[in-house]
């Protein structure tokens, strides 16, 4: 197998973990559309050790790294594209 090949199939593979992590990350925890209505106070908002700014910390984290698994598997199908070229046959 060549390198080609696996470069191709590692950004294939990173790309839909990308697409999962932000699918499921990427909205933020405090946006709900159906369901019962959370209210927080300011002091729940503004502690930095509350559940919900945990929450909404994890879910920005996450869906950085979907954002730079995306990146990086892009970077990685065009060097499966290029390198034969430029490397030669490999």
């Amino acid at each position: 197998m060549s390198i080609a090949v696996v470069l191709n199939l590692t950004g294939i593979l990173l790309n839909a973990l990308e697409v999962v992590l932000i699918f499921v990350f990427g909205i933020s925890p405090l946006t709900r559309k159906e369901g019962p209505v959370y209210l927080y106070t300011t002091e729940e908002i503004d502690n930095k050790k509350s559940a919900i700014n945990k929450k909404d910390s994890m879910y920005k984290l996450l869906s950085r790294i979907g954002l730079l698994l995306c990146i990086i598997a892009a970077v990685f199908q065009m060097l499966s594209c290029f390198l034969p070229a430029i490397c030669g046959r490999i």
